[in-house]
């Protein structure tokens, strides 16, 4: 049995396929490395690695395409993506092709997925495609918006956009940097707007004031190997920095419990977190494999505001788990091995549907 992780580019994360192929071998699993660029269309071998359990290494080995597949492409440079995209959907469109994961669509898309569920609908920041028109409307309603790039590989900086005293306020997000310029009109205010959409596609959503620096809750779902939805780790993002909640993880974000920081809440708060969290971890992945039925992983952003109200900023398919294992060593066990279990449920349910 083969499992073939498909990624950007060889040893991309390679502290995490590592250590799953090291547990393979207890799975009487195969793990190979490969890349959508790695195939010769022609033959449909691959040039790819290896795992060789008796030097605890990867080796350069070519092989036919993996019929089960890890995807965990992440590309941050739109042009890969247009490559490799047409790649990765002709190796889903192929019969024999089982995939553990999905891509998931951008943030306003999967807002109106996201919200057809009525349970999930009260946790959603309303996201709507930016132009003059939804960005003033948002104004106007919540004083407070953030703009950002539809697609998550944009170069664009995000923004946060907010009206006080009659005057527009416009802070650009750069990592530890942020900039401010403010207009005095809404005739100086909307050229700029203007000028700003005319550079790409945004989104643009309310952020509640005073709440640039929520509390911030990861929390990771996997499947386990009946194919259930399981919570593997949920932490408290620690990262002072204001509007760190926006942007992606590195390997140097830190955490901390959730059971350590939830005796900071009454108990009256605590039950009221609970019962979003359970709605939140429970109905977004549920919603999301009626549309996409490959996904087998998923991180979700999740924000207290400064008012008290939870928020699922973001959604995830393929979660950057350096910074979870390092927290965490008993969460990296399961974390490891869930691919693995998951994989045997799916050969198990192959061969019922081949019965």
């Amino acid at each position: 049995m083969v499992l073939g992780i498909l990624t950007s580019r060889f040893h991309h994360e390679r502290e995490y396929y590592t250590e799953i192929a090291k547990r393979a071998r207890s799975y009487h699993i195969v793990v190979v490395q490969f890349t959508p660029f790695s195939i010769d269309p022609q033959t449909e071998l691959v040039n790819g690695l290896l795992f060789d359990a008796e030097k605890q290494d990867w080796v350069e080995q070519q092989f036919m395409i993996p019929s089960r597949i890890y995807n965990r492409c992440s590309y941050k440079d739109k042009k890969n993506v247009k490559k490799a995209l047409p790649i990765i959907n002709w190796l889903q469109s192929r019969p024999e092709s089982i995939f553990l994961n999905d891509e998931l669509p951008n943030d306003a898309n999967m807002y109106e997925i996201l919200t057809k569920n009525k349970q999930l609908a009260p946790y959603m920041p309303a996201i709507k495609q930016a132009s003059k028109t939804t960005t003033l409307q948002l104004l106007q309603t919540k004083k407070d918006v953030i703009i950002k790039p539809l697609h998550s590989l944009s170069k664009q900086n995000m923004y946060h956009i907010f009206y006080r005293n009659r005057t527009f306020h416009v802070t650009a997000l750069e990592r530890n940097r942020f900039p401010t310029k403010t207009f005095r009109t809404k005739d100086t205010f909307l050229p700029w707007l203007q000028s700003l959409l005319q550079t790409g596609d945004y989104t643009v959503q309310p952020i509640s004031p005073h709440s640039t620096s929520p509390v911030h809750i990861r929390s990771i779902l996997q499947k386990n190997k009946s194919g259930t939805w399981e919570e593997q780790e949920k932490v408290i993002q620690i990262d002072s920095t204001p509007y760190s909640f926006l942007f992606p993880l590195t390997e140097q974000t830190k955490f901390t419990a959730f059971t350590n920081w939830q005796h900071h809440l009454s108990k009256l708060d605590f039950t009221f977190l609970q019962d979003g969290l359970h709605t939140i971890t429970k109905e977004t992945p549920r919603v999301l494999e009626n549309t996409f039925s490959h996904l087998f992983e998923l991180e979700l952003s999740i924000v207290i505001d400064a008012n008290g109200a939870v928020w699922l900023y973001h959604v995830d398919a393929k979660p950057t788990y350096t910074a979870f294992i390092r927290h965490n060593i008993d969460a990296a066990e399961k974390i490891y091995t869930a691919p693995l279990r998951y994989y045997q449920s799916l050969l198990s349910i192959k061969e019922k549907q081949e019965l």
